[in-house]
């Protein structure tokens, strides 16, 4: 303590030595040893603190820029409503997307139950489509707040109906991130390509932060059908999204409502390894 005389080694009167001063009691003598789950534990915390940094996986009416790393899968369920006249139309997707690098990665996706139907009409249940779909995407390119993606998808209709034919999806991304840090915006420009027709398209939006929220705005316009998509994504603990969305039509043509719902989750065999890595390093 502050102040206080250091202890002394004179003898004492009666000549004998002086006392020892007794060495402070370990206070971890009794502490339980550290086990392999609190070395789990730790890594959690710092993989949900990684969670907490990444902005945004997925949008609802357009493609977010954002790759998977390198063996990192990410799984995804799809539900997508739209209110048209006479009819309505509900859809279930389950798409993988797989890093083969922490820049190029690989797509599948199966649709299936399409249903459409409405008052006083059948309602129809197939099965619509399977995608098969690759991108490749430079982040920040050069160190600067920049990004690009390329990405081409192929729809292989499952249906069975003589109208229905293959389609292709080239269409590049763009994105810049602002000082902040805290939001981005970004662009989807490509076409719908079949045997059909060919419609361009632009998909624009805007990504920000607060918390643990991902506030989003997309708007999206073809020949066919415009959309204005606000939305929110939900970063749960344990690598777990919830994507949800709200479609408003812009013309005629387009659904008047709708909205959409993506439960995603992701995971990495090769994660736990490089955090004992980095930890042993």
């Amino acid at each position: 303590m502050i102040g206080q005389a250091p202890p002394s080694s004179a003898p004492s009167d009666d000549g004998s030595p002086p006392e020892r001063d007794e060495p402070p009691p370990d206070r971890y003598a009794d502490a339980p040893a550290r086990t392999n789950d609190d070395d789990h534990a730790s890594e959690q915390e710092h993989s949900d603190d990684d969670d907490d940094d990444a902005l945004l996986n997925e949008v609802v009416g357009a493609a977010a820029i954002y790759p998977q790393e390198q063996a990192e899968i990410q799984a995804t369920l799809v539900i997508d409503y739209l209110h048209r006249r006479p009819a309505h139309e509900g859809t279930f997707s389950y798409v993988a997307e797989i890093g083969a690098t922490d820049w190029w990665q690989f797509e599948l996706g199966l649709t299936a139950p399409a249903i459409e139907g409405g008052p006083g009409m059948e309602t129809e249940v197939e099965v619509d489509e399977a995608e098969l779909g690759t991108q490749l995407t430079w982040m920040h390119m050069k160190g600067s707040p920049f990004s690009g993606a390329l990405a081409f998808e192929v729809g292989l209709p499952l249906s069975g109906d003589d109208d229905e034919t293959v389609e292709y999806e080239p269409f590049v991304t763009i994105a810049v991130d602002p000082p902040s840090g805290r939001a981005q915006v970004f662009a989807n420009l490509g076409a719908e390509l079949s045997g059909q027709a060919q419609s361009p398209f632009v998909r624009a939006g805007v990504i920000g932060s607060v918390s643990l929220t991902r506030p989003y705005l997309v708007v999206s316009y073809s020949p066919e059908q415009s959309y204005v998509v606000p939305g929110v994504s939900l970063i749960l603990p344990h690598s777990w999204e919830i994507v949800l969305g709200i479609p408003v039509g812009l013309t005629r043509a387009s659904a008047t409502i709708g909205g959409g719902l993506q439960l995603i989750y992701e995971w990495n065999p090769l994660e736990r390894r490089r955090r004992r890595a980095r930890n042993s390093g």
